[in-house]
């Protein structure tokens, strides 16, 4: 009996996946710069609530620590730690800015996981030494995440585009895939849908802020065009007033010198240094006035910027909170 032939699917092999691009690279880096600075505003609003003796949102809190810990420091550090050991084989110069920058990986790691500590004891008891501690730590790790991305936008990237070269960039590619960010990616890990949502709140209120800035300011500035065409007429006349004085008594001593018929040069001479005088003393009270002038300006310029603010400061503040204070309750003797 013959035996049946079985048709075996053969599937083609999967593709490589491709590798990513030099600007791809850094661009990746720079976008998730920005997303750790959004989180890095919420801690802040959370350390506020606290400077304030208000209760933190701890859940928001220990989402956004759990994010840094496990893609900033894991995923965003680990690439950066791949290049930065390529840069420090480039030059003395390349070399110290990078073992600057893997050493603060490491020191913010650690920062991190204490900060995680410090949030699990605070969800435990929000006593005020945990409250405290909390706070310390949480100031720590804004300061030092923001110093350390400063520092590399500002002069390490700068400075890794300038130095590694094409050679580098083939070695650093194959060690670097993309990963999917599991708050800020296509899609959205079911334990951060919360931590998401305190972040477009605060990018909501930072918007409102910048739009209202930039209100403040364009008021400010229309009201300011009157100010500099005051300022400019009011020096004009200022200059031409002294000027004329000044044209003025150097013409007179002239005259006078003139109708006398003079023969000696001595008077020729004080006429001389009289019309020096003069002008010296014009052009000193000129300045005067156009300091006196200046600060006037100054005061009316800052005002418009000055009012509006301190409105925007009352529109923006929080109601006063009454405190109930505990009456004394008179004590009855049995």
């Amino acid at each position: 009996m013959p035996k049946k032939k079985i048709a075996a699917s053969l599937q083609p092999p999967a593709s490589p996946p491709r590798l990513l691009t030099t600007q791809e690279v850094m661009r990746h880096l720079h976008e998730e710069h920005k997303y750790i600075s959004r989180l890095l505003y919420v801690l802040q609003e959370q350390l506020e609530l606290i400077e304030a003796g208000e209760t933190p949102d701890l859940t928001v809190m220990h989402d956004t620590a759990s994010y840094m810990q496990d893609h900033a420091d894991h995923s965003h550090h680990a690439k950066e730690d791949i290049i930065y050991r390529k840069l420090s084989e480039c030059g003395d110069e390349q070399k110290a800015a990078a073992v600057t920058l893997l050493m603060d990986h490491e020191t913010i790691s650690k920062k991190s996981e204490a900060l995680v500590r410090s949030i699990n004891e605070a969800q435990l008891e929000l006593s005020k030494d945990n409250q405290k501690m909390l706070r310390l730590r949480c100031e720590d790790y804004i300061a030092s995440m923001r110093k350390h991305m400063d520092y590399e936008e500002s002069q390490v990237f700068p400075l890794v585009l300038e130095s590694l070269s094409a050679e580098d960039w083939a070695d650093i590619i194959q060690d670097i895939q993309p990963d999917a960010d599991p708050l800020f990616g296509s899609t959205i890990e079911q334990r951060y849908v919360h931590l998401l949502e305190a972040v477009n709140r605060v990018m909501e209120r930072a918007a409102e802020d910048v739009a209202m800035a930039e209100l403040v300011g364009l008021g400010a500035a229309m009201e300011n065009f009157g100010v500099f065409s005051r300022f400019g007429n009011a020096m004009s006349k200022t200059i031409a007033l002294h000027f004329k004085q000044a044209y003025a008594g150097n013409m007179a001593a002239c005259r006078k010198l003139w109708q006398a018929r003079s023969t000696n040069i001595g008077d020729y001479g004080s006429v001389t240094v009289d019309c020096l005088l003069n002008n010296y003393d014009a052009c000193v009270d000129t300045l005067k006035d156009i300091g006196q002038l200046l600060r006037s300006a100054r005061t009316q310029i800052a005002e418009p910027y000055t009012a509006r603010l301190r409105i925007y400061h009352e529109m923006t503040r929080p109601p006063a909170r009454s405190v109930r204070k505990r009456k004394n309750t008179p004590t009855v003797e049995k």
